[in-house]
């Protein structure tokens, strides 16, 4: 996973309290950026649900006169 990879080529061997301290900040960030990811995909799956079910209500198709088709 390129993520973890990427930390691990990062982190220097822990010899200190620096270096551990560093090494388990830089896997509490992978931690939360994959949190946010998941975060965003599932929104983003949410928010085309809600297209497609506004798209499939009566009520627009009876203005626009045709039923949007995503």
């Amino acid at each position: 996973d390129l993520l973890v990879s990427l930390v691990e080529k990062t982190c220097v061997p822990v010899n200190d309290i620096e270096s551990a301290l560093m090494h388990k900040a830089m896997h509490e960030l992978v931690r939360i950026l994959r949190n946010v990811e998941a975060f965003i995909t599932d929104n983003q799956k949410a928010l085309v649900n809600s297209l497609k079910n506004i798209s499939k209500s009566p009520s627009l198709c009876s203005v626009s006169g045709t039923c949007p088709s995503i």
